[in-house]
């Protein structure tokens, strides 16, 4: 079972840039970008600040 990053999607929906993003959770530029692109695992905490900018859950970000 994989599970997708809807990271992309809810900054659009937003209209929030990854650079936005990371500025507001204190995570890199290029950490956002990782994550996004499912290249890189995250730490619950940094899931937690993507959660808190976005004000999503953790099923809205994720999708199975």
């Amino acid at each position: 079972m994989a599970i997708k990053c809807r990271l992309r999607e809810l900054l659009k929906e937003q209209q929030m840039t990854q650079r936005e993003l990371a500025e507001k959770t204190g995570l890199t530029e290029s950490m956002i970008s990782y994550i996004a692109a499912g290249k890189r695992d995250c730490t619950i905490r940094s899931v937690e600040k993507i959660m808190r900018v976005l004000n999503c859950s953790f099923t809205d970000l994720w999708e199975v």
